[in-house]
């Protein structure tokens, strides 16, 4: 009896768990800046700008992350889970 077998759970893209992490810390910041602007507080304001430099994190990651898929050269550059990734070891065709 044989107890292998596969568990890949991995999600063909992660488009949408990128955009829900981008609304929802856009939605943080402009309720955390408004608080803050209205009571005076730098401190909320300052978090703010940090959490909308966390969305800018976010968006260049799902940019790197989409143009790593759209990329003719990586096609077909197995990772652990299904997914392609990029090895500067490998050599260039």
């Amino acid at each position: 009896m044989s107890l292998s077998h596969s568990h890949d759970h991995t999600p063909a893209s992660y488009g949408r768990s990128f955009a829900i992490g981008i609304a929802l810390n856009i939605g943080f910041v402009i309720i955390e800046a408004s608080y803050g602007w209205h009571s005076q507080s730098l401190a909320l304001l300052a978090d703010a700008g940090h959490n909308l430099s966390d969305v800018a994190g976010l968006l260049l990651a799902w940019a790197a992350v989409w143009r790593l898929h759209d990329c003719d050269l990586m096609r077909g550059i197995p990772m652990a889970g299904g997914v392609d990734q990029f090895s500067p070891a490998l050599p260039l065709p």
